[in-house]
């Protein structure tokens, strides 16, 4: 077993901290789910919570509609690169208009989509950079982005 650190939000919209020793992150978002929270972020036993900054070069409001626009499309089953094209109708100048083109080459090259964020020309938070890796690798990618919009916005 590994204990597993991570940071989720609950029905209230409230971010929790905590740590749960299990066999893999599935066990984790299980256990999660039974207590009625979403998983926003999760590192085995190497996080550091005073480490997770919010410092970026991208607005939290702005990012929080990047997230929701991703979020929407993926739920309805839009494939990743047309959601970038469509983004980049939204996003038509700026840090997250450079940003969604830049995503848009990376993974017509074949990057995975979290490889492709870090590599930004205008820095993500690595909280955020993280949350896309955790839901790429759950298969949750809609529902970590819809998480994502909804804690962007309350900060």
């Amino acid at each position: 077993m590994r204990k597993f650190r991570y940071v989720s939000m609950n029905n209230e919209g409230e971010i929790v901290k905590g740590q749960w020793e299990c066999n893999n992150i599935k066990e984790l978002i299980e256990y999660l789910h039974e207590k009625k929270e979403s998983l926003l972020f999760i590192d085995k036993d190497k996080l550091n919570f005073k480490k997770i900054t919010f410092k970026q070069g991208i607005k939290n409001n702005e990012l929080a509609l990047f997230c929701k626009y991703f979020g929407i499309m993926l739920e309805s089953g839009v494939p990743l690169l047309e959601i970038t094209n469509i983004n980049s109708l939204q996003f038509k100048k700026g840090k997250l208009y450079e940003n969604n083109m830049y995503i848009a080459q990376a993974l017509r090259r074949g990057e995975a989509l979290h490889e492709a964020i870090t590599n930004c020309p205008y820095k993500f938070p690595e909280f955020f950079i993280n949350m896309v890796k955790v839901g790429e690798d759950s298969g949750n990618l809609g529902e970590v982005y819809n998480n994502l919009s909804t804690y962007y916005y309350k900060k």
